[in-house]
């Protein structure tokens, strides 16, 4: 009896602890729009009843079905807590006046779902324009939404943390999404294509930890309709933040790169398929810090995958596993030299290895420039069909390289030295006595 005997005190205490957890886990009541006066297919702009709605629905942390139909509404400022789901295309919010449609201001949770939201165009154009604008929010869920048709940036998130999950985002005037000082951003399976200016860019105005997970997303037709070098007309964009991983994306047409990381620190860019970039598929630029770059395809660009800017502090990089092919030296601008049509190029505290390249309007794998080289290897890479195999800056001030192990099939040149644009004429792969010092060449197959 002694056994099963419960103290009266533990009892009420455990019972307690169990319904205060059932409390906390219990779900938002489900109540349907029409029972606050909302109703879809109405000729007037709804914004003033939509925000009455989520207002009220808000203090009865109450989830909030809309009908099928739609609900012509701007303006409207999410409350400390929103739920608010449809039924995918059948329910529309479209923009009648002005950005943000939807916005929010250090709420506590954001959640919409299967809902389809039509910016028709409308709105203002400026660096705080976003059809839907939410910031330091403590947990975003945006699951099956689309977005289309933004003035400006479709989607904007400023220290905000959650997920953005199976989201469809077109034709955006700017950015189709744009998350600022980020929390851990969970951007996953998400459709994104159309846009102006770029894909996904994830920014700090500060370097620091950003944590985002940028995973088994499609990216593609990304325009630059604001020109420049770079900047803009980018699938995948991280600026001065730290620990991010992009993995397992496909992003197709970019106008300038696939992938591009300013000033990034500890990152990853793995198994994503990258085609048809209009300059360098996938950059690692400025002073970017420990960047993992493996087992992507690369097809089809200006040039492949650069780890470069040494002379601005960029270095330390993994680049292994890479399928990189047709390299064709055509960009939207005409650059300096080493030029385009590179398959890979490194500068600085790198490893080069196991990468297969194809078919390069220039180097297979180009190392450095001018004294911006140091403490690079290059190992068991396979080069078919380069204009030059590999190509290693001679000039004074470079550092030291080690090229062991790989297999060169090269039009002009398997292994040349260049000081500058100046290219010597010895293809110290066939003469490996004639290297100068700082290069070592170790059991390579020429031809």
């Amino acid at each position: 009896m002694k056994k099963n005997f419960i103290d009266r005190r533990q009892f009420l205490i455990q019972a307690g602890t169990y319904a205060a957890a059932l409390s906390f886990a219990r779900p938002a009541l489900a109540r349907d729009a029409r029972e606050y006066g909302v109703l879809p297919n109405r000729r007037e702009d709804q914004s003033r009843a939509f925000q009455r709605m989520i207002d009220r629905a808000a203090k009865q942390r109450a989830k909030v079905y809309l009908p099928n139909g739609t609900y012509a509404i701007s303006g409207v400022q999410l409350p400390d807590f929103v739920d608010l789901a449809g039924d995918g295309d059948h329910v529309t919010l479209v923009n009648t006046t002005r950005n943000p449609l939807l916005n929010s201001r250090g709420g506590a949770t954001a959640r919409l779902e299967n809902i389809l939201i039509d910016g028709v165009h409308l709105g203002g154009e400026d660096s705080n324009s976003a059809l839907i604008d939410l910031r330091q929010v403590t947990r975003v869920e945006l699951k099956g939404i689309t977005i289309r048709r933004a003035r400006y940036d479709a989607l904007r998130l400023e220290r905000c943390s959650g997920s953005i999950t199976q989201c469809n985002i077109s034709d955006s005037g700017r950015f189709g999404l744009y998350a600022i000082e980020s929390k851990a951003l969970n951007i996953s399976h998400n459709t994104v294509e159309d846009c102006a200016d770029g894909g996904i860019i994830i920014h700090r105005y500060e370097q620091g930890y950003d944590g985002s997970r940028v995973r088994n997303n499609i990216v593609r037709r990304i325009s630059a309709v604001r020109g420049g070098t770079g900047q803009w007309g980018n699938g995948i964009n991280i600026f001065k933040t730290d620990d991010v991983e992009i993995t397992d994306n496909t992003i197709e047409d970019c106008a300038f790169s696939a992938m591009r990381a300013n000033t990034a620190r500890n990152f990853k860019m793995n198994n994503n398929t990258c085609l048809r970039s209009g300059e360098m598929a996938i950059f690692a630029e400025f002073g970017f810090r420990n960047a993992e770059i493996k087992d992507n395809i690369v097809i089809g660009a200006a040039s492949g995958i650069s780890a470069t800017n040494a002379n601005v502090g960029g270095g330390g990089a993994i680049i292994t596993g890479n399928i990189v092919k047709d390299m064709n030296a055509i960009g939207p601008y005409k650059p300096q030299a080493p030029y385009f049509g590179q398959g890979i190029s490194a500068e600085a505290d790198a490893l080069v290895a196991q990468n297969t390249i194809e078919n390069t309007a220039g180097y297979g794998i180009n190392l450095g420039w001018g004294p911006y080289l140091r403490n690079v290897d290059v190992v068991g890479n396979t080069i078919k069909n380069a204009k030059i195999g590999i190509g290693i800056s001679a000039a004074k001030g470079a550092g030291p390289v080690s090229i062991k192990g790989n297999q060169i099939n090269a039009r002009e040149g398997n292994i040349r030295t260049h000081e500058w644009d100046k290219i010597s004429t010895t293809d110290i792969g066939l003469k490996p006595d004639q290297a100068p010092k700082h290069i070592t060449l170790e059991g390579n197959i020429i031809g």
